[in-house]
């Protein structure tokens, strides 16, 4: 290399005002970058794996735990709770678990000590017939994994509101969907409408005659 190249080259490599330019340059990009890129991320929802079933050579299922995004989290926050005024704690809990026998949930377990609700609604996802039909086409060629069946876990609780003039009611739907494969994934159900309808037939619970509603 010329010796004039050579100089030329580490002047500007070294020139402090160079490089000063250079960094300035990119730390603007950067800064400029930074709030799309996070709400970008933001939108994302996360994807927790707590099993994995291998890549190129699978020898088990697949569970993955899906998170809410900002916004969802923010619906479901907005959507979780409801109050019922002038109820007391024993009738909104039988009010809640008549409501859930009411949209097929069978496994339904009232804790009147602590004021909690738990139950759970298994449903398929497609017919006992398209099942076996799949199930033996699988055997002679690779087919890609469908939605099999689902379970929906409610977690709800009651609490009396200062003053004892009303109860207020929290609620949280999880589900777990299985596909094909034997994979799953569970989320937070966050659509407002969930809770809305929930809370909708909880009302209506409470408002028929109170014979009727201890009597289910």
């Amino acid at each position: 290399m010329p010796s004039s190249h050579y100089f030329a080259a580490v002047i500007l490599a070294f020139s402090p005002a160079i490089m000063s330019s250079a960094f300035a340059q990119e730390r603007s990009a950067a800064t400029n970058a930074t709030p799309s890129t996070a709400q970008q991320e933001s939108d994302k929802p996360t994807e927790q794996v707590t099993g994995s079933g291998g890549h190129h050579l699978r020898y088990s299922s697949t569970q993955v735990d899906v998170g809410l995004t900002d916004a969802q989290q923010q619906t479901f926050r907005q959507a979780r709770d409801h109050r019922y005024a002038g109820k007391s704690i024993d009738a909104v809990l039988a009010a809640i678990a008549a409501a859930l026998k009411q949209q097929g949930y069978a496994q339904i377990s009232v804790d009147n000590e602590f004021h909690l609700v738990e139950a759970r609604h298994d449903e398929t996802l497609i017919g006992r017939s398209r099942e076996i039909l799949r199930g033996v086409m699988k055997t002679r060629m690779p087919l890609p994994a469908r939605p099999d069946h689902q379970s929906t876990e409610a977690l709800i609780a009651v609490a009396a509101d200062t003053g004892g003039q009303a109860t207020t009611v929290r609620s949280r739907f999880r589900t777990t969907v299985w596909d094909s494969n034997g994979d799953s994934k569970t989320s937070v159900a966050s659509e407002s409408t969930v809770y809305r309808n929930f809370f909708a037939s909880v009302g209506k619970q409470l408002d028929q005659p109170v014979a009727a509603t201890a009597g289910r």
